[in-house]
């Protein structure tokens, strides 16, 4: 301290001067702007959900969605009915089939246990794609879901119901004035 009050004493003015001059270039230092900046923008980022909705070509159509009707089947007959299926989202999904237990009408037997039931899956020219999804009795179907594999968005498959009542059993006479219904069910889940 004695030194500082020996150089104000000594000449002031210098002193005053020389912290001026400090006081001046830190100023400058700093109100310069001696460093670089830059920036740039990505506006608008924005996400949206995707859907995944399973359709059918039956759904409305006037029938409540059956894919196949006959009325007075007997032995030897056949009743066929196709539907095709989409993915109408766009969204890839697993698709299902799969049928409720039947429901039974009439006075005669179980006529579930006598109609055979087959699902095939078939091309665009309707040629039949390979092993069929379901090749059985009605009665031995079962309610557990059968897997179609997964699908792209906005894709459709077909496919070919047929339903027989096999010529040649014995004991069809019990399955007069019987019927019976099925209820189909598509279900998708994101793959």
């Amino acid at each position: 301290m004695q030194r500082f009050a020996a150089v104000w004493v000594a000449s002031p003015r210098k002193l005053m001067g020389a912290l001026l001059m400090l006081l001046v270039a830190g100023g400058l230092a700093v109100g310069s702007g001696a460093s670089f900046t830059s920036q740039t923008a990505s506006p608008g980022n924005m996400i949206t959900a995707g859907a995944l909705t399973a359709n059918n070509d039956k759904k409305d159509n006037g029938t409540e969605g059956a894919i196949f009707h006959a009325d007075n089947m007997k032995p030897g007959d056949t009743v066929t009915g196709t539907v095709t299926v989409s993915n109408t989202g766009n969204v890839a999904g697993d698709f299902n089939l799969s049928m409720a237990a039947p429901s039974l009408s009439g006075t005669g037997s179980d006529l579930s246990d006598r109609l055979h039931l087959k699902v095939e899956a078939l091309d665009s020219s309707d040629a039949v794609t390979g092993t069929p999804i379901a090749d059985t009795l009605i009665s031995s179907v079962g309610t557990s879901p059968v897997s179609l594999g997964t699908w792209a968005g906005n894709t459709n498959h077909k496919y070919r119901f047929t339903v027989t009542w096999p010529t040649g059993l014995i004991g069809d006479n019990a399955y007069m004035s019987s019927g019976v219904s099925m209820d189909f069910t598509w279900s998708a889940t994101q793959a």
